[in-house]
């Protein structure tokens, strides 16, 4: 994908991650915060010369309350949620420190998670953020992954 940021562009793609965690109030709500590293988009700014090496990072925080939308299908659990964001934005050109930003707003997303066990589910989802200060063309933020379920017994 293409990363752009003010007037500078980086044509790179990028793997990145999270690690979230959360807490189910009930069959239909639930709270999840979590930490974005969104990898590293490089470019060389001259590719001709030793020097322009272009590098972007971000990275940063959010909190969501998730909405859990019953379905006739055991063991699928599709969820809604929406939140806010914080982060981080750094380039480097040449190992040095050319700008850095940090956007913060609103965020939405959404997916479904696979039951296999009482203690592990499988989730596919996709999160959006509003971020005006810089796109991303033709930017996934698609996650698959294993999560550990702790059922926690709760005193009404």
């Amino acid at each position: 994908g293409n990363y752009s940021w003010d007037d500078n562009s980086v044509d790179d793609s990028s793997t990145g991650g999270k690690l979230y965690g959360g807490y189910r109030f009930n069959r239909w709500f639930g709270v999840e915060g979590a930490y974005h590293k969104f990898g590293d988009f490089e470019a060389d700014l001259q590719p001709n010369q030793p020097d322009g090496d272009n590098n972007v990072e971000v990275d940063g925080f959010s909190l969501a309350g998730v909405l859990f939308i019953p379905v006739p299908v055991e063991n699928i659990e599709p969820f809604l949620k929406a939140g806010f964001y914080d982060f981080d934005q750094q380039r480097v050109v040449d190992d040095v420190v050319a700008d850095s930003n940090s956007p913060s707003g609103i965020m939405a997303g959404g997916g479904a998670d696979l039951v296999v066990t009482d203690k592990l589910r499988f989730r596919l989802e996709a999160d959006w953020f509003d971020i005006d200060d810089f796109r991303f063309e033709d930017f996934e933020l698609v996650g698959y992954h294993a999560q550990p379920h702790i059922p926690a017994p709760i005193a009404v």
